[in-house]
């Protein structure tokens, strides 16, 4: 075996192993369906509430980040990506690991690589109304999706989950107030 080989099967090895270690620390989480109509309620729910953030991104820059990584799957395209064999390696196995945890866990402050800066100042509530405007567009949309940064090729209900995850994992840093 050679070493690249040997060191891409450590790396799906880790990222296995690591999601089984994720995986035993959700267990207690109740499932949420990996849907863009639960996202848009979600998001609904989100807009009639007052909401802060616990983590390093203000609210209005997470929604526009959320938004903009659905825009490019359907549109422009994700400017910077990982190797192929990352993406289908590596990648595409750790988004099936999330889907089957029922959650996602990526460094919530870190933009998409190459992605055009994204503005934290505006409205929370209009950031959320352009995020369930994206969630529709994504739903309607009929055309050709592209590779995903990471997971590679995806197919429309891949990325429909891979989008409503990457949701509800930037929304565990975000409270809802009394």
């Amino acid at each position: 075996m050679n070493r690249r080989r040997f060191l891409t099967l450590l790396s799906v090895a880790g990222v296995a192993a690591g999601g089984g270690a994720y995986l035993s620390t959700t267990e207690s989480q109740p499932s949420r369906p990996l849907t863009v109509e639960a996202a848009i309620a979600t998001i609904d729910m989100l807009i009639a509430s007052q909401l802060t953030s616990t983590g390093d991104w203000q609210l209005t820059k997470m929604f526009r980040h959320c938004a903009q990584s659905i825009q490019l799957s359907m549109q422009g395209g994700y400017p910077e990506h990982k190797s192929d064999s990352f993406k289908r390696l590596v990648g595409h196995n750790a988004l099936m690991i999330f889907e089957s945890m029922g959650a996602m866990s990526h460094a919530l402050n870190e933009p998409i690589p190459g992605a055009a800066h994204i503005s934290s100042k505006g409205s929370v509530k209009e950031a959320l109304q352009a995020l369930k405007t994206t969630y529709k567009a994504f739903a309607a949309h009929q055309g050709v999706l592209l590779p995903h940064f990471a997971y590679g090729e995806l197919t429309k209900r891949e990325y429909e989950v891979a989008h409503v995850l990457h949701l509800y994992n930037h929304l565990d840093e975000v409270v809802i107030k009394a």
